[in-house]
C-alpha cells in the first residue's frame, strides 16, 4: 500500500490541476497490477479514486486535518522515558543528515536540560526539556540535503528555506496531543527577546523561559561545537558572544547568566555527549558504506 501510495504521489504533477490528471494516474497504476502492485489493492484504489473528492482531498495543502478527521484515531499514551526514546530517533534522523551537524542536537538537548535544571526546573520539566532539544530541529527533514550539506556560504533563498524550518518544527509537533509546550520550547529557538527572530517574531514575556534556554542551549552548543570545516570556540570566546547577544536583545540574560556561572560543567557535559554521538554517528556511516557495498555486489 505504501508502495502504491509513493507511486501515486510521485506521477502527480502539483504544478497542474488534480482532475486533469486522475484519470491517466489510475490507468498507469492499473497496468501495474500484478506486476509491481497487489491487484487486489489496485482495485481497492480505483474504487476509491473513482470520486472526485478522493483528488481534491490529495491536493489539498490541508490534508493533515482531511486525514485526522476521517476516523477515531487511537489515542497512545507514552511515559516519559519512551517518549524519550522516541524524541532521540528522530534527533538522529534529523542530525545524521549532515556530517557538519551529526551531534549538534544531542548536544543541544542535554544544555537546555542542564541548564533547566539549574533554573530549578521539576524532574519532569528537565525530562519535557530534553524531548524538546531532541525535536527543536525537527523541520529540518524539509530541507533539501543539498542545501544542508552545500560546503559553502548559502545564498538568500537557500538560507530562507533554512530558515523554514523552526516554523515546520512547531506545525510537526503542536498536532501532537499533549505535545503543546514541548512545540513551543522547541520551535521558538530562533525567536529573540526584542522580536527580532524568526519565523513568528514573539517577544519579551510571549517568548516562555523553557523557550529561552533553548535559544541559549542552540547558540552555545553551535559555537562551542567542532563542525568538519572549523574548531569550536573555547571560554574566552564563546561567553562574549552569548553576553553580546543578551545584551542586544537576542538572548535572556538570566539564563546566560546561569550558563556563564555554571560553564566548565556544562561544555564539559555538551562535549561527552556529543563525542558519544559522533562515535554513533561514524558506526552509522560505516553501515551505510557497508549496505551500498553488499548492494553492488547483488
Amino acid at each position: 500500500m505504501l508502495y502504491l501510495a509513493d507511486h501515486v504521489d510521485r506521477a502527480v504533477n502539483k504544478g497542474t490541476g488534480i482532475l486533469g490528471q486522475a484519470k491517466a494516474v489510475v490507468e498507469g497504476v492499473s497496468q501495474l497490477a500484478g506486476k509491481e502492485f497487489s491487484p487486489d489493492i489496485v482495485q481497492c484504489f480505483r474504487e476509491l479514486t473513482a470520486e472526485e473528492s478522493f483528488w481534491i482531498y490529495f491536493a489539498s495543502p490541508r490534508i493533515y486535518p482531511i486525514l485526522s478527521g476521517m476516523g477515531r484515531w487511537p489515542r497512545v499514551a507514552l511515559d516519559l522515558r519512551a517518549m524519550e526514546e522516541i524524541a532521540k530517533i528522530f534527533c538522529r534522523i534529523v542530525d545524521f543528515r549532515s556530517r557538519f551537524t551529526s551531534t549538534h542536537t544531542a548536544g543541544v538537548a542535554a544544555v537546555a536540560r542542564e541548564l533547566a535544571r539549574r533554573m530549578y526546573f521539576s524532574g519532569m520539566e528537565c525530562q519535557l526539556m530534553l524531548v524538546a532539544g531532541y525535536l527543536h530541529d525537527l523541520g529540518k527533514v524539509a530541507v533539501p540535503n543539498a542545501i544542508l550539506n552545500k560546503p559553502g556560504k548559502l545564498d538568500p533563498d537557500e538560507f530562507d528555506v533554512i530558515r523554514a524550518h523552526a516554523y515546520h518544527t512547531y506545525h510537526i509537533l503542536s498536532t501532537i496531543g499533549g505535545f503543546e509546550e514541548i512545540a513551543i520550547w522547541a520551535a521558538f529557538h530562533h525567536e529573540r527577546l526584542d522580536g527580532k527572530g524568526y519565523p513568528f517574531h514573539v517577544k519579551g514575556e510571549d517568548i516562555p523561559l523553557g523557550s529561552r534556554i533553548m535559544c541559549v542551549a542552540d547558540v552555545f552548543t553551535a559555537v562551542t561545537e567542532n563542525r568538519p570545516y572549523r574548531k569550536g570556540t573555547g571560554r574566552n570566546e564563546t561567553l562574549p558572544i552569548l553576553q553580546n547577544m543578551a545584551r542586544s536583545g537576542a538572548l535572556d540574560d538570566n539564563v546566560v547568566g546561569v550558563l556563564t556561572e555554571n560553564y566548565d560543567e556544562i561544555d564539559r557535559m555538551r562535549s561527552d555527549v556529543q563525542e558519544i554521538s559522533a562515535s554513533e554517528y561514524s558506526d552509522f556511516v560505516s553501515q551505510m558504506a557497508g549496505a551500498g557495498r553488499s548492494l553492488s555486489r547483488i
